[in-house]
């Protein structure tokens, strides 16, 4: 695998279940921070968004906690940091920016 050493900005908007208490959403937000900053990623910054409805029912839920993450990488951990998000059960969906192509 030939390595990058560019790195861009990205963005990461996460819907958790609404059924997530504070406490499990600070604990999924600190391992998913840890989780960048061991795949080498600087700069990693968590906001939190709130409990929101949602635009169309997804996974039979009809709201859920907004969460963002930004991060400053290489494009090569993006797919592990992708196939970590698709197999946590707790979130309903996601998404990952890269803030420099907007």
């Amino acid at each position: 695998m030939k390595i990058i050493k560019e790195k861009n900005n990205y963005e990461t908007r996460v819907i958790f279940s609404p059924q997530a208490s504070e406490d499990d959403l600070k604990t999924y937000s600190l391992d998913y921070a840890r989780h960048l900053y061991r795949l080498g990623a600087l700069r990693v910054s968590i906001v939190s968004r709130g409990q929101r409805d949602l635009a169309y029912a997804r996974k039979t839920f009809k709201a859920g906690h907004f969460i963002e993450i930004r991060f400053v990488a290489s494009p090569q951990i993006l797919p592990t940091y992708r196939n970590k998000l698709k197999l946590d059960q707790s979130i309903i969906s996601h998404v990952i920016l890269n803030l420099e192509k907007i």
